[in-house]
Parts: structure tokens; C-alpha cells; sequence
């Protein structure tokens, strides 16, 4: 677990009855989230803002406060690495190219191990259990705005990309590369957790 402590001092500013809970948490980029802490693009949050009421210098404030908050340099920090990674990316690479399992051909160096589980959860790497995904892509896979319908063989895209034309052209296409059973189930899996449990359509095309 991991604990997060604020320090706001001078910079805070009283945003009170602007925006209430739920209306924050439909900014975040996972609404349904467990987490306490949640990705939010600053945009969105400063339009929900002004159309609150909220006086435009407060909002600039906020953002003029984030800019100092956000001071440069250095600092030591003690970090887990995945042992095996490594070979286990290499083995991807021997066996798939320098190919993204979800959009295609790329450069090795724009491609990632993606595990199709928690790698967190278990430490282990599983057989079949990973694809080869452009960065920005293992992301989003990470985050559940990208999954896969292995029922129709198809990717599907979350409504928080659909304003993104370069996604959406993802919506309804095969995988770039054969999925095996192994994958298809842990594929499964990552799609009852992300899709079945949302407010998004159960199946694509629904």
C-alpha cells in the first residue's frame, strides 16, 4: 500500500460548491476507480469549473499554483524491479517482431512487455501471458480504455477516447497478431473487469 500526503499551505484555493463529489469523479479519467487518488485531465477540470461559476482569476490561480508546485531537480527514491522483464520482452520480441499486438508494426523501442494481468498481484510471468504493446497503448490497455472482445475477435475503445480520431480508428478492428487461448482468457478476464462493470456497452456493438 501506498500513502500519499498532501501539503497545500499558501496555494490552496477554496473551490466549495463548485463541483460536487460525483461531478469530480465523472472528470477522472477512471470515474469508477477504487483508487483515492485519480488521473484528471487539468482541462476538463478547468471548463467544469467556470461553467460552475467559478470566477475564470480563482481558476487561473490554480493553475498559475500548480506551475510553482511543480519544481524541477532531483531526488533519490527506492523503486522494485521486475526481475525477468527483461527476457520476458525478448522473448516477445523473438516471437511476435517488432510488431504492437493491437495496431501493428512499430519500432522495438516504442514497444513494451505487456502482461495481461496484475504482474503486481502475482510476480510471476506467466506463459502466453503477455503481448508486445506500443507504450501509449499498454497504457490505456492498463487503464481499461482499450480491451478486447475475444467473442467477436475485436478491439473495443472506451467512450473516454472516443473525442481521440487516432483511437477510434481502433474501434472494431482485429488484433494485429494471433491470439493464443492463453491469451483469450486473460483477455476475458481484463474485459469482465473493465467493460461488464462500467457504464459502457456489455458487448461491442451493443
Amino acid at each position: 500500500m501506498t500513502t500519499y500526503r498532501s501539503v497545500h499551505g499558501e496555494r490552496w484555493m477554496d473551490g466549495r460548491g463548485l463541483l460536487s463529489g460525483p461531478e469530480l469523479r465523472a472528470l477522472c479519467d477512471a470515474p469508477k476507480s477504487q483508487l483515492s487518488m485519480r488521473p484528471a485531465r487539468w482541462e476538463r477540470i478547468r471548463q467544469a469549473l467556470l461553467d460552475a461559476g467559478g470566477q475564470a482569476p480563482l481558476v487561473k490561480d490554480i493553475a498559475a499554483a500548480t506551475r510553482v508546485a511543480a519544481a524541477g531537480g532531483h531526488r533519490k527514491s527506492v523503486t522494485r524491479v521486475r526481475i525477468g522483464q527483461d527476457a520476458f520482452r525478448k522473448e516477445l520480441l523473438r516471437q511476435y517482431g517488432e510488431t504492437c499486438a493491437f495496431t501493428g508494426p512499430a519500432p522495438a523501442d516504442a514497444l513494451e512487455a505487456a502482461h495481461l494481468y496484475s504482474y503486481a498481484e502475482t510476480g510471476e510471468h506467466h506463459e502466453h501471458g503477455g503481448l508486445l504493446l506500443r507504450r501509449d497503448i499498454h497504457r490505456l490497455f492498463d487503464l481499461g480504455h482499450v480491451a478486447v472482445n475475444t467473442a467477436l475477435g475485436k478491439l473495443d475503445v472506451a467512450p473516454a477516447l472516443h473525442s481521440y480520431p487516432d483511437y477510434m480508428k481502433l474501434q472494431g478492428q482485429s488484433p494485429a497478431v494471433q491470439l493464443r487461448p492463453e491469451h483469450k482468457r486473460w483477455l476475458d478476464a481484463h474485459w469482465r473487469e473493465h467493460r461488464l462493470d462500467s457504464d459502457g456497452p456489455a458487448a461491442l456493438g451493443a
